[in-house]
């Protein structure tokens, strides 16, 4: 995932609502991330939240990204950091 990229596009406030009532946040993480005051200082308290949660708690955040009214470039950009280059790996076998 690009940190960098997601810290200054994201906006968070379209996603808040959605993923407190899917149960992704808690009241206290809207509330922490409500107190932030610049935008990018609430996608970062935002991005630090979310990688403690479950793998299903960040699909849900993806597929809300993914919505057209959303942000699904970000969606795009994550999904396309997730997926390995199939020759990865193999030309680096034993190297660690």
């Amino acid at each position: 995932m690009n940190h960098e990229l997601l810290t200054t596009e994201l906006l968070v406030s379209p996603l808040i609502d959605h993923l407190f009532e899917k149960g992704a946040l808690t009241a206290d993480d809207v509330e922490r991330i409500a107190a932030e005051v610049t935008t990018q200082d609430k996608a970062r308290r935002f991005l630090k939240i979310m990688t403690f949660r479950s793998e299903d708690m960040n699909l849900r955040f993806v597929e809300k990204l993914k919505e057209p009214d959303c942000q699904p470039h970000l969606a795009d950009s994550i999904l396309m950091a997730e997926v390995p280059d199939s020759d990865e790996g193999e030309d680096n076998e034993g190297n660690v």
